[in-house]
């Protein structure tokens, strides 16, 4: 077993127990269906949380450095452990009456896009760290990031129902464009 392999064998456990809590989640919807109105803003915010798991397990793939030491160990975990923490704080809870979880989506809005607002910062540090400076495959993409803070910050503060559908509409084109356009490694592949 190389060093990598070492350093994401944990990076993959938490990441893993993000993706649990959303399909868990999702189960127990499908399975109340009948019995539980659900936020669709919920929904959006945890597919969100989701694509950026599977995500950010292939360009951990992707990208991994020659060689590793306990900081750029530090910050290829962080990430994984912010999404680890969204998904368990957006995920459905099925204890909850049917009117209560658009109030869910409401009482757990505010932590999960504050977390998100960080995953970005936590891109950009991993890659000044590893590179040894602020060295990115293509110039656009720490400014696609930047906005999707400012998306996620925007969404943090906003409770209106219109300003959430285009905060989380906004945070969905931005990731689908860093996706398709940028050698589909984010930020961290090889110049």
């Amino acid at each position: 077993m190389d060093s990598f392999e070492f350093v994401q064998i944990p990076i993959s456990i938490v990441l893993g127990f993000a993706i649990s809590e959303i399909l868990a989640g999702w189960g127990h919807q499908l399975r109340r269906r009948n019995e539980q109105n659900y936020s669709t803003l919920q929904i959006v915010a945890c597919a969100y949380v989701l694509m950026w798991a599977f995500r950010y397990l292939w360009v951990q793939w992707a990208t991994q450095p020659e060689a590793w030491d306990y900081g750029l160990y530090l910050l290829a975990a962080a990430p994984a452990i912010v999404l680890a923490l969204a998904a368990h704080v957006i995920r459905f809870d099925p204890t909850l009456r049917e009117h209560d979880q658009n109030s869910q989506y409401e009482r757990s809005r505010k932590p999960v896009c504050v977390l998100l607002a960080l995953f970005p910062a936590l891109l950009v540090a991993r890659v000044v760290y590893q590179r040894g400076g602020f060295q990115f495959q293509h110039p656009l993409i720490p400014v696609y990031l930047f906005l999707i803070t400012l998306a996620f910050a925007w969404l943090a503060v906003s409770s209106r129902p219109r300003d959430q559908w285009i905060g989380w509409s906004l945070a969905w084109a931005m990731q689908l464009v860093i996706f398709a356009s940028f050698n589909a490694t984010l930020t961290l592949a090889p110049l």
